[in-house]
């Protein structure tokens, strides 16, 4: 990125024009008709017998009607028991992919950044820089250290430290970048959050940071976007 000394320049030009601030339900049916038992009809009576002989043939002869029932009444089935359910199939656990290490992410990058100002006031302002750079260390297996470069001249802007773990890396918050002092101005952004990400030969690299300037006389908050997408030289 290039040190924007225009930038507060610009600001200051625009400080000084801006202005302050169902269906039916369903249900059981009705019975359906005819269902209640109509009674017998009762046959005419035999000749009269003898008192022996209709004894003798009501013990021998066993009633007709009980049997006839008996015969067209079905058993009740037994109810079945449910099928066991099925064990669902164990998933086996995906294999550990390789953990990228600090060493992954030392070296020289070069490529586009973009940085965004929201400033009270003011309309948002956006520069670009395709020929920005950085340069990647590490101290330890945990710490890096992301110094943005100044494409004009190779000078160091600031150099933000940041932390690998398990979620990525994470820049240290409270960290100061893009501080420039003029005679008339001055202006300084603090980071709020920062991450970086390594995709093989290419670095990703986002900041959110809180800004303020101070020009003409008046202090203006806001703040500041970075994201720098380059590939190792």
């Amino acid at each position: 990125m290039r040190v924007p000394l225009g930038c507060c320049a610009g600001l200051i030009a625009l400080v000084a024009c801006a202005p302050t601030p169902s269906a039916k339900p369903l249900g059981w049916g009705p019975l359906s008709p005819g269902m209640e038992l109509e009674a017998p009809q009762h046959a005419k009576a035999p000749p009269k017998k003898d008192a022996h002989a209709a004894r003798v043939e009501s013990e021998s002869s066993p009633p007709t009607t009980a049997k006839a029932e008996a015969e067209e009444t079905p058993a009740p089935e037994a109810p079945k028991s449910p099928a066991p359910a099925a064990d669902k199939p164990k998933t086996e656990a995906p294999a550990n992919q390789a953990k990228v290490t600090t060493a992954a992410f030392v070296g020289d990058y070069s490529g586009e950044d973009v940085a965004v100002y929201r400033i009270e006031s003011l309309p948002d302002r956006t520069e670009k820089d395709p020929k920005a750079k950085m340069k990647v260390t590490s101290s330890s297996d945990t710490a890096l250290a992301f110094e943005l470069v100044d494409s004009s001249n190779g000078n160091e802007i600031c150099t933000l430290t940041a932390t690998l773990g398990d979620a990525g890396v994470t820049v240290a918050k409270g960290q100061k970048c893009f501080e420039q002092n003029a005679e008339d101005a001055s202006a300084s952004a603090t980071v709020q959050s920062g991450t970086a990400s390594l995709e093989k030969e290419r670095l990703l690299f986002d900041l959110d940071m809180s800004f303020v300037m101070e020009v003409a006389g008046r202090t203006l908050g806001g703040s500041l976007s970075y994201h720098f997408d380059g590939t190792r030289k």
